[in-house]
């Protein structure tokens, strides 16, 4: 998520504010929905969901389950997140380089547009559902678990999803690519 988003991402915590969160609540027998419980309304998707939060927009991907980003060649431009595949032979670039691989295969009709995140510093978040946007900016001490930042070209990037089956894996896995959208003249 960018992160001028992240101080709205209140994760498992109630919302503050008199805010309401439209989502099931699930947790702990709360009344109220959290963002995670937002997040857990984007796992039941094939491919997550972008969605508001304050005034810009986020994607949390499905499942909550292992996803892996990669910088393409020209990194400022574009990020490509593999859901669900993981192969302990290859090394991560290895498996990196596998992934856009199987994304430039593919054709335009391929994929599907979830939606647009405006990026206007270009700082780009991945992190836990259940920590709050503040949580993690204030992680000095590196406590919670893994949360990684990418900087890109500030602008606006559109998130495409494809199915991708890889090889050693039963189940069903997908690309997302997220993409600088090109200006319009």
């Amino acid at each position: 998520m960018p992160v001028e988003v992240m101080p709205y991402w209140e994760g498992c915590d109630l919302p503050t504010n008199g805010r309401i969160v439209e989502a099931r609540a699930r947790w702990n027998n709360q009344k109220l929905a959290t963002d995670y419980d937002r997040a857990g309304d984007a796992w039941d998707s094939a491919c997550g969901e972008v969605f508001s939060v304050g005034e810009l927009t986020a994607y949390v991907p499905t499942c909550g389950q292992q996803i892996s980003v990669f910088e393409a060649c020209r990194p400022s431009e574009q990020l490509l997140i593999e859901i669900w595949a993981w192969d302990e032979e290859l090394t991560d670039e290895a498996f990196g380089r596998m992934a856009w691989e199987e994304a430039d295969k593919r054709d335009a009709c391929e994929w599907k547009l979830l939606g647009e995140m405006h990026c206007p510093s270009g700082e780009v978040w991945g992190f836990h559902a259940a920590y709050s946007g503040r949580e993690v900016l204030e992680d000095s001490d590196g406590q919670l678990e893994t949360p990684f930042c990418f900087h890109l070209t500030p602008g606006t990037y559109q998130l495409l999803y494809c199915e991708w089956r890889y090889e050693k894996w039963d189940k069903k896995n997908g690309l997302i690519w997220m993409r600088r959208k090109e200006e319009e003249n």
